[in-house]
């Protein structure tokens, strides 16, 4: 995983950096073109983006001093994946223009096309392959410590919470997890359809996991004061 991800910030770096120079100021104008509910059109659309950040929370148990290096790499990631997306989206949108990437079915390969050359369909191709790569582990590793947290806590049967005497992994967890992945792969493939089969769970997940941070910051102080790093209790109700 971590090889993964340093290969995909090295691909969109050398996107970023080689593209600077085909950047036309001309293509941010006008800038909201579509207004604000533009923006907020798409913001349901672009949460999908955003999942994984918390994969760290999904696993923590398997994490030393979890209490201390989680928020830190919670904070990271968000700081890094912002870095991320304003920098490649913001070359992209300088050097192809905001017509031409909306009714692009390769956003990325037709702006690098523009300045990459030959390197073009090696580079975002690599950049894909190491992104989808890092995707699919994060979830497919939190999936299976959902199905083993649910066992043990005998919400799920108690086989999903069996733990393999040699690899000391969820081995039925895992094996169910992967059964349902390869049932994925008979969903219809539009785009249309994925985002929001993607990004309506994520909502419904984030939108609990607020109320259940508000619950917490009211009705148990005690573990939020016992955090190493932490907001005040009105700083976690107004996030």
């Amino acid at each position: 995983e971590r090889v993964l991800v340093v290969c995909k910030l090295l691909a969109f770096g050398v996107f970023a950096i080689a593209g600077v120079a085909a950047v036309r100021t001309a293509n941010f104008h006008p800038v909201l073109g579509a207004g604000v509910g533009g923006v907020f059109a798409s913001l349901p659309l672009l949460m999908a983006l955003y999942l994984g950040i918390e994969n760290a929370t999904e696993v923590g148990e398997e994490i030393i001093d979890g209490t201390a290096v989680i928020a830190r790499g919670l904070a990271g990631a968000v700081l890094l994946t912002v870095a991320v997306y304003l920098g490649v989206s913001g070359i992209a949108l300088g050097a192809l223009g905001a017509s031409a990437l909306g009714t692009s079915d390769a956003p990325l390969f037709d702006a690098g096309a523009v300045f990459l050359g030959r390197w073009n369909t090696p580079l975002i191709l690599f950049a894909a392959v190491a992104s989808i790569g890092t995707s699919i582990n994060g979830i497919y590793i939190t999936f299976t410590r959902f199905l083993f947290a649910m066992g043990r806590d005998g919400v799920f049967p108690s086989a999903f919470a069996r733990i393999h005497p040699r690899w000391a992994t969820p081995h039925v967890a895992v094996t169910a997890v992967f059964a349902l992945a390869l049932l994925g792969l008979l969903l219809p493939t539009s785009l249309v359809f994925l985002f929001p089969a993607v990004t309506v769970p994520t909502l419904l997940k984030y939108i609990s996991t607020c109320w259940s941070a508000w619950r917490l910051a009211d009705r148990n102080p005690e573990l939020l004061e016992g955090a190493r790093f932490r907001l005040t209790r009105v700083a976690v109700k107004r996030w």
